[in-house]
């Protein structure tokens, strides 16, 4: 507890599957007369942008962010090539052409009637696009890219929502990466010695999310859609407790404990895959093609 409010932590233990040895640990912390802040590392890290698209993204994001199903998905998609709106949409590619007109491609949208995307194009035309991730070349057909500003989609049909979906991951694929600030806080409890952290994350540049459906800023509700990569600067993945508006804690200043308690729980079985981590699945064992996924 500090000035500022009550911060909950986690024990560095975490799970103990004997109750006595967690009834003992319970009375020893009970006694403690508070718990000083050990160390507080604080961490660059970035999400990267998204590959360009291919048939397997597609139908993975429009399952996932959109509620789509895969035959739906594909029915739209080609619709939407036969009106001259996207690229070929069965593609194992995730690899722009090196003739790739990006700035072209970006300035179709300029006048879109996309919520927001207009001015996020502005912008990215002013400021300068980012290189795309180099992604694969299948040697098939480019990756799925929105080629004309659709005008006559009714707004909320399954035609619309598939454009919009292909029309932010291309945007966010030539976009910043989004930078974020990581802070991972140590305790100590005195003079029991046991220890728990708090980690909490703060975002500095949200970069290409921006951009993307259902995004919303740490601390709020929502969703991130898209697979882009969380990496910290040194490259290896974080995997941080999503904790906002922690107080800045000072290293060797010691804080009082508010509420204890002890949760009893249980193991569960995992759940069911769902539709767009089946996709996934069946990409890794080479199990259909980009052709035959919708279909299974």
């Amino acid at each position: 507890h500090t000035s500022h409010g009550s911060v909950k932590l986690v024990w560095q233990r975490s799970r103990l599957f004997d109750k006595e040895a967690t009834t003992t640990f319970f009375k020893l912390i009970e006694t403690d007369v508070g718990l000083r802040c050990e160390d507080v590392v604080v961490t660059p890290a970035k999400r990267v942008r998204p590959n360009p698209m291919n048939t397997v993204e597609l139908l993975k994001s429009a399952s996932k962010v959109l509620g789509i199903g895969p035959h739906e998905t594909m029915r739209a998609a080609e619709q939407l090539y036969l009106s001259g709106c996207v690229s070929y949409p069965r593609t194992e590619s995730t690899a722009y052409p090196t003739s790739f007109d990006v700035m072209a491609t970006v300035a179709v949208h300029r006048g879109s009637p996309l919520a927001g995307v207009a001015s996020y194009v502005t912008e990215l035309l002013r400021d300068g696009y980012v290189k795309p991730r180099a992604g694969h070349d299948a040697g098939d057909h480019p990756p799925i890219t929105p080629v004309a500003m659709a005008r006559d989609l009714q707004a909320g049909s399954v035609g619309f929502r598939i454009y919009d979906l292909i029309v932010r991951h291309f945007l966010a694929s030539v976009s910043p990466d989004a930078q974020f600030e990581n802070s991972k806080i140590h305790f100590v409890s005195e003079p029991s010695m046991e220890r728990f952290y708090v980690s909490s994350t703060r975002e500095i540049d949200p970069g290409f999310l921006k951009i993307f459906l259902n995004y919303t800023p740490p601390g709020s509700s929502g969703n991130w859609h898209g697979n882009g990569d969380d990496e910290s600067s040194d490259g290896k993945e974080e995997n941080f407790t999503e904790v906002h508006g922690v107080p800045e804690f000072e290293k060797g200043q010691v804080y009082r404990m508010t509420n204890l308690r002890v949760k009893q729980g249980q193991t569960t079985a995992p759940g069911y895959l769902t539709e767009s981590e089946l996709i996934s699945k069946m990409e890794k064992f080479g199990i259909g093609t980009d052709a035959s996924i919708p279909t299974r």
